[in-house]
């Protein structure tokens, strides 16, 4: 009974950590490739930002440039954006904020001081939101820069990697307790030949032993 509890213990141990380093492997993939997806659309719509002065193209030209992508022409309609130039000095000489919600002069003022000029793209996080952007030089005297509000795609994704999370325990969870419950019954005949035959070596060395004794007996008579 005892040699079953133990390989029964050791199955389950080794099964469950066999399912939960291929359940890592599964969220760690699956969610890599969320993330892919969406510095791709996000980056497609950059793009569109910037070769439109800072406006979205019309319906049209949106269906065509979101073909190979899982965002609708409604979902990027619905997204904040804003756009404004900056002067060598890196002062801002225009802008454009009706695309964005909540978002004042003011912030303007703050975030373009968080800007990378030197760098052609970024990432910036400012009031718990987080912003991407790409900046295109105009002239040697002024630089535009368009900037998406990432929010959603941040919050999706976050979203996305604990539902994967939450479901790869609850699916470790249930394995761990089916395999508890159907194991002994699984494990048990392989349990039971392994006594057998360890009985039968026992014995079958007694009988040798008892041989050996009868043998030495007899030649000592």
């Amino acid at each position: 009974m005892k040699m079953l509890t133990k390989i029964r213990l050791q199955f389950i141990l080794i099964a469950s950590a066999a399912v939960m380093g291929i359940l890592i492997v599964f969220v760690g993939i699956f969610n890599s490739f969320e993330l892919f997806q969406n510095n791709r659309e996000i980056a497609i719509v950059l793009d569109l930002l910037a070769q439109n002065e800072g406006d979205l193209p019309d319906e049209e030209t949106l269906k065509e440039e979101l073909q190979d992508v899982r965002l609708s022409v409604n979902q990027v309609q619905q997204l904040n954006y804003f756009s404004y130039t900056v002067d060598s000095e890196d002062a801002i000489t225009s802008s454009d904020l009706e695309h964005i919600r909540d978002f004042a002069t003011s912030d303007l003022e703050d975030f373009a001081k968080l800007v990378d000029y030197s760098q052609d793209d970024g990432l910036i996080t400012m009031d718990d939101n987080t912003y991407a952007y790409r900046v295109q030089s105009q002239s040697e005297q002024s630089s535009f820069v368009v900037v998406l509000d990432t929010s959603t795609f941040v919050h999706h994704r976050s979203d996305l990697f604990s539902a994967s999370i939450e479901l790869s325990l609850y699916s470790l969870v249930l394995f761990v307790l089916v395999v508890f419950i159907f194991s002994g019954r699984a494990i048990k005949p392989y349990v039971e030949n392994a006594e057998k035959q360890k009985r039968f070596i026992a014995n079958a060395w007694i009988a040798r032993v008892v041989y050996i004794v009868l043998n030495t007996l007899k030649a000592t008579i």
